[in-house]
């Protein structure tokens, strides 16, 4: 499984986007998600007539401030892991990754590499 590990420039924007995140309707706790997303694609007409794909986000891993809206079926504390502080659900996936996903904060948000050596 991959280690994920935060940059202390990462855990002060993840610090500072929790404090920041609106209320939710009913109960929520407010978790950094480490994910795995496959990129976003779209298309659209050329100008003639075809199919232009366009890459609108690039697959890899990603890390967001996200809402958790416990329930019985999830509880918070049996699919999130405490890393200096901040409460953060993995994906996953990344049981089958190899190497060190490092979340950093770049440009106000919040990114993760993944180093493999």
């Amino acid at each position: 499984m991959a280690t994920v590990v935060f940059t202390e420039t990462a855990k002060l924007l993840a610090r500072k986007l929790i404090a920041e995140m609106p209320e939710h309707d009913g109960p929520s706790t407010p978790i950094v998600v480490v994910t795995w997303s496959g990129g976003v694609k779209d298309n659209r007409r050329g100008p003639n007539g075809e199919v232009v794909w366009e890459t609108t986000e690039a697959a890899g891993w990603k890390s967001v401030v996200a809402p958790w809206g416990e329930s019985e079926d999830l509880p918070l504390a049996e699919h999130t892991t405490n890393i200096d502080g901040l409460v953060v659900f993995i994906d996953p996936r990344a049981r089958s990754a190899t190497g060190t996903l490092v979340a950093n904060a770049t440009d106000g948000t919040l990114s993760v590499e993944h180093r493999t050596t």
